[in-house]
């Protein structure tokens, strides 16, 4: 039992790495699911370069688990650093979990293999073992992180607002009463914050027009009103004149008005817009 456990597992757990990784550098996976292609888009690094990490982990395992089943000096080794692949694949397994819309199967297979190891060899002391888990899954949890989908999904109009701000209920009043849809997006998101400051913006209402292949965007009350004001006055020039209009290509970034007439993303409070509407 002590071989199969120090030995043949942490030799299983190596062959699994190795073959994943001889099967991506030929351009193939044993994972095929979709959540193992987003896994690789959350990496800073190359995927290819996690698979080296952990077959280079895997050897110093397998080596310390053969040299403990012959000497018990190396045992000790053997549960640090098992441990601290336990801890490291907790985290890369939480980041997916709340980043990702569908885990990585091939990660799920790495960390259930971890675990199956430290059951085997550290039975008495694998208790010890759930304060080192849940400790990174609870941090991860109370994190605002990203989640790796598109939040603006097919064509329309989508108005990032939030409920406390003044300048969002005049936009959506104004919405409402000409009988133009749209979709609320809650700027209190961290997509949605980290959307405006890409582009620059500090200040809610942020309209974004999702057309075919034209996006405009539109910061501020006062122009998002007057965009669609403008509009509805060239469609009623252009049925008195039955003339076709165009419409030219509007750039992502250069197409939005840079308007003062918003809260601050910050706050994101009603003291904040008051101090506008003076």
């Amino acid at each position: 039992m002590r071989k199969l456990s120090f030995v043949y597992l942490p030799l299983l757990f190596l062959v699994y790495l190795v073959t994943e990784t001889v099967l991506k550098l030929n351009h193939s996976s044993l994972c095929h699911s979709k959540g193992c292609e987003l896994a690789g888009g959350l990496l800073n690094i190359p995927a290819i370069w996690l698979n080296y990490i952990g077959v280079l982990s895997a050897v110093v395992l397998f080596l310390f688990g053969y040299f403990t089943y012959i000497r018990a000096f190396s045992k000790r080794y053997f549960f640090i650093l098992l441990s601290a692949m336990i801890v490291f694949e907790t985290i890369m397994i939480g980041y997916q979990y709340f980043a990702s819309p569908e885990l990585c199967k091939f990660c799920l297979g790495v960390y259930s293999s971890l675990l199956i190891i430290a059951l085997f060899t550290m039975r008495e002391k694998f208790f010890f073992l759930l304060p080192a888990i849940l400790a990174p899954l609870t941090a991860l949890y109370l994190l605002a992180i990203p989640v790796s989908k598109s939040f603006i999904g097919d064509g329309g109009n989508y108005l990032i607002q939030s409920k406390t701000c003044p300048h969002c209920k005049k936009v959506k009043e104004f919405l409402k009463k000409e009988g133009i849809e749209y979709k609320k997006l809650d700027a209190k998101s961290i997509e949605a914050r980290n959307f405006i400051k890409y582009l620059g913006y500090e200040t809610i209402p942020v309209l974004v027009i999702k057309n075919d292949r034209e996006v405009e965007i539109i910061n501020g009350d006062v122009d998002i009103i007057k965009y669609f004001s403008k509009d509805k006055e060239n469609t009623q020039n252009t049925q008195t004149k039955n003339t076709q209009a165009v419409s030219a290509p509007v750039d992502l970034l250069g197409g939005a008005s840079k308007s003062d007439d918003g809260c601050g993303i910050e706050l994101l409070e009603e003291k904040s817009c008051d101090r506008d509407e003076k």
